[in-house]
This record gives C-alpha cells, structure tokens and sequence, in this order.
C-alpha cells in the first residue's frame, strides 16, 4: 500500500495530473492506463484495512481476542445491540489502516538510517552504552524503558539526530497556498502548490552546522540546535503519528545500543567495508542496502535477552486464519 502510494504522490507522473479533462476519455484511449492501475490499488488499499479489521471481529466473536487498538474502539462504541453503526466502523477501519501504514514503513526506514549512521560514527554508539550503562549497569537485569527517557538525554538526542541526518520523508506532500504570500522579495499567489524540502531544512548548514556529520550533542547544552521537526512535516497535515514513533524509536535504539554493539562490515581480508551514504528514492526514502556487523556486547547482555524470550516466547502466528483468495482476502 506505502508502495503504491510513495508512486501515486510523484509530482505529474500521469498525464491526468496535467490535464484533469482525461479522466473522462474512456478507458481504451492512450493515456489512460492509469485508470486500470488506479482499481488495483483502490482493492490493495480496501483489503488492507477491511481483512484484518475482519480477522479482529472475528476473535472477538470468539473470545479469542488480544486487546489491541481496533478491539478497544469497538468495544467502546459499540451500540447496546453490540453492534457499529457504520460512520464508527469507517472510522476505526481506516484510522487503524493508514497507523499501520503510515508507521510501518517510516520506523524501518528511520532504524536503518539510525544503523548507518552508527556504523560510520562509532563514537556515537560508545558515548551512548556509557550513558546506559550508568542507568542501568553493565550486567543488567532490565532494558531501558520509555520511562527511562529524561535520565538517557543523549540516547533521546540520537533519535532527534537520526531524524534530521538522513529524513525519512525528504520531500513531504504538495501543500496549497491560501493566501498571497510574499517572501524575499518573490510573491507566492494564493493557490499555489508548493513541494517543501525537508532535507533541506534539516541540512541547512545556517540552521545546523556540519549537516553530514552525525551529532546528538548538537541538540545539548549548549548547542540546542532546533528540535528537526520538519521530518513530520508541518501544518494541518503534520503527521499524527509522529509522537508514536518518536517513542518507538527511542525504546529500539535503546534496547539496541544497551544489548548489542553494531560495527562496519569486515571483507575477506579482514579489513572493514566502509558503508555509503545512498538514499533510494519514494516518497518514504531509506539508505540503499549497506553491510554491516551486530554483536552481542557481553555473555551478561545474551543472558539478558535469552530472559526476557523466556518470559514473552514467540506466539503461534495467526497467520493461517486469513484466506488469500484470488479476488478478495478474508478470513476464516
């Protein structure tokens, strides 16, 4: 679905984004390809939110349900006759649909971004284990958690700098003018469509000096370089989710940095692959592939996460409840 849509927001890619009257020529008529394309996402994007929105009625029927998101909002407004009425079902189906979507991607995207950049910046990754390591111990019986997050001010700053180093979303969704604007001198008249740069902004050496190298410190005493919360976007249209994943991001890079020790890559001869810094373009940018090693930093640190399987084992997957049919996805 992100796929699809990452294609669908590229600026005058169909010539319907050019000259709107095509979309009444009929489907047999060049350039109108589009038409075909537009029904096959439309399912795409209908069975991402209607089959699992199925799958969790379904083991609620059963009593077989994990409390979850869906679940809860339809428990909540359910009628007394337990049922939804369909402007709540709409509702949940698509809000739960686009947070799954919306986040998926982005969080993967900004973890590899996190992962290269510690693989070039070593020093990044030492200077953070010692801030958790004084938190929580160097044989420690626990992982840091998001309450953890005032006492581990440099490891928040890593998700901030993460942010800002290598942007997830570069170049965000059209905005509209609603008024005239001048600025410096050129005057933006109501109505037009403006393409933000986001990387630029949180490459801007006059905002953030050295905007290639990676460094946390920069949003510390006494640097306090601006917050990057241009990644999100901004307006009314600033992405909803963003505090989700800033927690999300904290809590992975935490556990991550406070377990496991990641290095460049080493060839055959032993010598280490210096990784490249490639975007790989979309809407949702990521780092090109790039080779690099993980390692658990201590037999303390194994036993740790062995633990911690032993307490939450790996579930049985849910998987074979849903039926991938020819024409719809359902489930059973």
């Amino acid at each position: 679905m992100m796929t699809n849509f990452s294609i669908a927001m590229t600026p005058a890619a169909r010539l319907v984004d050019m000259i709107p009257a095509v979309q009444h020529l009929p489907d047999w008529f060049p350039g109108t390809a589009y038409k075909e394309i537009a029904r096959q996402w439309n399912k795409v994007n209908h069975d991402t939110v209607n089959v699992p929105y199925s799958f969790v009625k379904r083991q609620m029927a059963n009593a077989t349900h994990r409390p979850s998101f869906v679940s809860s909002l339809i428990e909540r407004y359910s009628g007394k006759n337990g049922q939804l009425d369909s402007d709540n079902e709409e509702a949940i189906k698509w809000a739960a649909g686009i947070m799954y979507g919306g986040g998926a991607d982005t969080t993967v995207s900004a973890l590899s971004a996190f992962t290269l950049a510690i693989a070039i910046f070593p020093q990044v990754q030492e200077k953070a284990q010692e801030e958790i390591d004084k938190l929580i111990g160097t044989s420690p019986t626990r992982l840091p958690s998001l309450d953890d997050q005032e006492q581990l001010p440099y490891t928040s700053a890593i998700v901030k700098e993460a942010l800002r180093w290598f942007p997830i979303v570069p170049i965000p969704t059209a905005h509209i003018t609603d008024e005239d604007i001048i600025y410096d001198g050129y005057r933006i008249p109501k109505g037009a469509v403006l393409r933000p740069s986001v990387w630029w902004f949180l490459h801007d050496p006059q905002t953030y000096p050295d905007p290639f190298g990676f460094s946390p410190e920069r949003f510390l005493e006494p640097r306090n370089e601006p917050d990057p919360s241009e990644a999100f976007g901004y307006g009314r249209r600033i992405c909803p989710g963003r505090y989700i994943v800033d927690d999300s991001l904290f809590l992975t890079i935490a556990r991550l940095l406070a377990t496991f020790n990641i290095s460049k890559a080493v060839d055959e001869q032993g010598m280490p692959v210096e990784p490249k810094v490639e975007y790989m373009p979309g809407l949702v940018s990521r780092p090109a592939n790039f080779p690099f090693r993980i390692t658990v930093r201590s037999e303390k640190h194994e036993e740790l996460i062995k633990s911690i399987e032993v307490d939450h084992p790996w579930e049985k997957s849910d998987a074979d409840l849903l039926e991938f049919g020819d024409d719809m996805m359902t489930c059973k």
